[in-house]
């Protein structure tokens, strides 16, 4: 064994170390006076088969260095090395810097080689070729900091790991790192077996950089720091590809990495599945946080983990895994650039207070925030192609497009707060049942070919809900609940449960096919309501309820403990019914069916202008207490007030085409004042009250007018049963107006008035008590028999003219002209149709007079008086019973 030290050599030529030998170059580093610089051992072709140790300061190999199977080569220089050859080893190869740098051109490797350099700030490490690894480990190590290695070469990894660690490593020209060391052998099977570290703080790339073919290829962040690929500044970012790669990674264990070039996997011509070797061309990306400045394209999969602090990429940026998934997970995101998948899912996971994204595309998608907000940008899209989508977070703010074209879309909010734009899917899903849910202004939630089901706290809805081939149902579990336009083919259910529900004025709610159900706690249904193949129902349960229009087959409106409103110029329109029911109604508008029936436990109130119309049936409005002051029509119509007053107003109508109209106040007072109308085309008004006053008309082929208590028509109201009977009963009837029938029939305990009460065939008077016609009533039969019975007695007379006349009176005025026997023949029969039998003349002209007064002192200044066709027997205050006689005597 041959030993040898040997200083500051210089050798030009081809030098070889023979087996066995163990030599030491030492690059002299003296301080003498004839050392005025560091002297480097300079070495030509050398060809090592034994050991050798290189040493000092500087040394230099100017030409290819060989170390041979069994050799053990150690460079171990304190500031340099340099290899402007080829360096190829077979053997055990250690070069360790201490203060300074490495310069090496080729390498070739079949066993196990590190590199280790130790550079001072500002120095750096240069490989200019190409580094080929045919066997064994490789390890290229700059413990310098702040320094670098520049890359300028390819380098081919056969098996075993490539370490390049570095604070800073630049590739400085377009180059690859592959697993394989033939040109065609990435594709082979021992790629599987070969891995790649880059361990750097900066991957500066002056152009590209390809790996490819590895098992396992990481760039990692060096010594618990952040990792930045690629220039910030650049305008011209290069790339970094991980190509055949079964596993592909970017880590920086508890920092940052920052991705300033693109970063690309791919699997060659290779399908998506990968080749027989396994490899998946899926990107794994690990730190505390990511930035993500510029693209990530994957052939399969995305995977980037920010755990434990933040994500964030650059508007204009895209991350797509072609094939695969893409999988993010954060503590938070500002996620401004897009995220893609065209065959795969995307899944976005924030564990912290905020998730930003924006554009989004995958087959399924997710966005989970479940303890923070997630926010879309506004005029972003999340879409899932051919599944669902899915938003989860604690409040949110979703400003731009969530959609589905064959999938569902679910957004759950648990916090207090969540905001939605433009949402579509076959089925949509959303839940807030903490928070107040907002719809934008202009925006649309569409479910194309099922259901929409929103859940809400409270909600104020701005927007447009659709489910044109389904059922839509909105739900606001504790708060108010505002909406503006929502249809389906199928039944739309809106409720409040436990606040007031609010349509708004210009929306609608429609159901193509079903129904609609609306139900609050209290109701502004300000938009409109249609439903014309079904039924509207609309509930207030506990409070007030206002209506506007609705169009439906049938209409229910309850607000059984409040006020129902129908706002002035709002129609409510059933093809078939219409009913209501509330504490108090105020109708305000157009109600219209084949049949409607109106009822309210307490007041009801018909405005001026309304309209309550039963097309073919009957129209029923029934409440405590009434007032009519629009129009009530239908082929019957009932008005009822249960217990107190019902009034119609002036102007007011009420109208039966083919059927009664009956008016009832059983416990109050009907009124109907001037100008109001009450008929029935061909068939009967009933009135019936515990007292009522008549101001207006009443127009019917029957009319029946019954009061408990006080009738009183007022002058100038007008009653007409046309071609039937009037009847009138009451206790006490004062009849100021005019009231006419075919036949009349009064029945009053006492009667007076000014009035008027005119049959054309006959009519029947039955008072019990007193009746007054001192001031001008008339009760008359035109053209037959008028029967009066006072207190029992029937008088058969034609006229009640004005006086006072008891039924005492008029019995006893009639046995006062029967004793009467001056009469002739033709003066009996007119007086017969009085009841009397004999008169004498006292006046010698057309006055026939009998004053009983001197015959008879039970009634001073009675008389019968005939004239002017008339004869009358008055009493001596004034009263008469008058008959029509002709002018020749006869009737």
């Amino acid at each position: 064994v041959l030993k040898a030290r040997i200083q500051a050599v210089i050798s030009r030529g081809t030098s070889a170390i023979a087996k066995q030998t163990n030599v030491t170059i030492e690059a002299y580093n003296g301080r003498g006076l004839h050392d005025l610089k560091d002297r480097p051992s300079t070495l030509g072709n050398l060809t090592v088969k034994g050991h050798l140790i290189l040493v000092g300061s500087h040394s230099e190999d100017a030409g290819n260095l060989s170390i041979s199977t069994g050799a053990v080569f150690k460079a171990n220089t304190s500031d340099s090395l340099n290899i402007t050859g080829s360096f190829t080893n077979n053997g055990d190869s250690d070069i360790y810097i201490n203060q300074g740098v490495v310069n090496l051109r080729d390498i070739i490797n079949d066993s196990n080689l590190n590199i280790t350099t130790n550079s001072k700030t500002g120095k750096g490490s240069i490989i200019k070729g190409n580094i080929t690894n045919n066997k064994g480990d490789l390890n290229i190590t700059n413990n310098g900091r702040g320094t670098e290695i520049q890359i300028g070469g390819n380098i081919s990894q056969k098996e075993g790991n490539l370490t390049i660690s570095s604070d800073k490593v630049n590739i400085t020209k377009q180059i690859t790192i592959k697993a394989g060391v033939d040109e065609d052998s990435s594709s082979s099977s021992t790629k599987s077996n070969a891995n790649l570290t880059i361990k750097t703080k900066t991957l500066e790339l002056t152009n590209d950089l390809n790996i490819s073919g590895f098992n396992k290829a990481e760039i990692t962040a060096k010594n618990d720091s952040n990792l930045t690929i690629g220039k910030a500044s650049s305008g011209d970012a290069k790339k970094v590809t991980f190509d055949k790669v079964k596993d592909s990674k970017i880590s920086a264990n508890g920092h940052k990495v920052t991705l300033n070039s693109e970063v690309e996997t791919s699997n060659g011509n290779s399908d998506a599945t990968g080749n027989s070797n396994g490899n998946n061309a899926g990107l794994t990306i690990s730190a505390k946080d990511v930035a993500v400045n510029n693209n990530i394209t994957s052939h399969k999969t995305v995977n980037i983990s920010a755990s434990e602090g933040g994500i964030t990429t650059k508007a204009d940026t895209t991350i797509n895994a072609a094939t695969g998934s893409v999988e993010v997970t954060a503590k938070t995101g500002d996620i401004k650039g897009e995220i893609e998948s065209a065959s795969g899912n995307v899944n976005i996971t924030a564990s912290g207070n905020t998730l930003n994204v924006s554009n989004i595309t995958g087959q399924n998608v997710t966005v989970t925030a479940n303890s923070g907000a997630v926010t879309t940008t506004k005029g972003s899209t999340i879409n899932a192609t051919t599944g669902n989508a899915n938003i989860t977070t604690q409040t949110g703010s979703i400003n731009g497009k969530v959609e589905s074209s064959s999938g569902s879309v679910t957004l759950i909010a648990t916090g207090q707060t969540l905001a939605v734009g433009n949402i579509s899917g076959s089925t949509v899903t959303v839940t807030a049942n903490n928070a107040k849910l907002t719809t934008t202004e202009g925006s649309t939630i569409n479910a194309t070919t099922g259901a929409a089901t929103i859940s809400t706290k409270e909600g104020d809805l701005k927007g447009e809900i659709e489910a044109k081939q389904g059922s839509v149902k909105v739900t606001a579990k504790e708060g108010n609940l505002t909406v503006l336009n929502v249809t389906a083919k199928n039944d739309v259910t809106v409720k409040a449960e436990k606040g007031t529900l609010t349509t708004t004025s210009g929306g609608t709610i429609k159901s193509e096919e079903s129904g609609v159900n609306l139900t609050a706690k209290s109701g502004n249904i300000n938009g409109d309501i249609n439903a014309t193949s079904g039924a509207v129902t609309v509930t207030a349960n506990t409070d007030t309820l206002s209506v506007a229009n609705i169009t439906s087959k049938t209409a229910t409106l309850t607000a059984n403990s409040g006020a129902l409103t129908t706002l002035a110029g709002s129609t409510i329109k059933g093809t078939e019914s219409v009913t209501t029911s509330s504490q108090s109604g105020s109708i305000g508008g157009e109600i219209s069916g084949s049949t409607v029936k109106v009822t309210a436990s307490g007041s009801l109130t018909t405005q001026s202008g309304s309209k309550i119309e039963a097309k073919a049936g009957e129209a029923n409005v029934t409440s405590a207490t009434g007032t009519i002051g629009g129009t009530v029509s239908g082929n019957t119509v009932n008005v009822t007030a249960n217990t107190g007053g019902l009034t119609v107003e002036d102007n007011a109508k009420i109208d039966a085409t083919n059927g009664a109209a009956t008016l009832t106040a059983t416990s109050g007072k009907l009124t109907t004042q001037a100008g109001s109308s009450i008929t029935s085309t061909g068939d009967q008004v009933n009135l019936s009250a515990q007292d009522g006053s008549i101001a207006g008309k009443i127009n019917a082929a029957n009319v029946t007018l019954n009061t408990t208590g006080t009738l009183t028509t007022v002058a100038g109201s007008d009653i007409k049963a046309t071609s039937g009977t009037l009847v009138i009963n009451a206790k006490d009837a004062k009849l100021d107006g005019a009231a006419s029938g075919d036949r009349t029939v009064v029945n009053a305990t006492n009667a007076s008035g000014s009035g008027s009460v005119t049959a054309v065939t006959s009519s029947n008077v039955n008072i019990t008590g007193d009746l007054s016609t001192v001031n001008g009533l008339n009760i008359i039969s035109k053209n037959g028999k008028n029967t009066v019975v006072l207190k029992g007695a029937e008088i058969d007379v034609k006229y009640i003219q004005p006086g006072v006349a008891s039924a005492n009176e008029v019995i006893e005025a009639k046995r006062v002209l029967e004793k009467v026997k001056d009469l002739s023949d033709e003066e009996r029969e007119t007086l017969a149709k009085l009841g009397v039998s004999a008169v004498r003349f006292v006046e010698p002209n057309n006055t026939i007079t009998v004053n009983t007064q001197n015959e008879f002192t039970t009634r001073p200044s009675s008389q019968v008086t005939i004239s002017e066709g008339k004869a009358c027997f008055s009493s001596g205050n004034g009263a008469a019973v008058c008959t029509n006689i002709t002018d020749g005597g006869q009737q």
